[in-house]
């Protein structure tokens, strides 16, 4: 879980006003007690699953892992078996 002392400094350190929280799909941003951290922190400027501000399909602001890899291992896992067992 986020640390509140290092999002306070960040806040007091850099003046960082209008900042919004950007997570990823991970199932443990989805619990109540991290829901509720982050609407303290952050208000409604929350992006993600979720939050106040969904992300838009297949945005480039994902992580590499969202946008491109598990496209690309499900791919590769359904596409057609190779005609030889020399071909893997």
């Amino acid at each position: 879980m986020l640390k509140t002392e290092r999002l306070k400094c960040a806040f007091v350190c850099f003046q960082l006003r209008n900042v919004c929280f950007q997570h990823d799909g991970a199932s443990a941003h989805k619990t109540s007690s991290v829901k509720q951290y982050l609407v303290e922190e952050f208000g409604e400027q929350i992006i993600g699953c979720g939050g106040f501000r969904e992300w838009p399909p297949r945005s480039p602001d994902l992580t590499p892992m969202d946008f491109f890899l598990w496209g690309y291992l499900k791919q590769q896992v359904y596409d057609n078996p190779p005609p030889i067992l020399q071909d893997l």
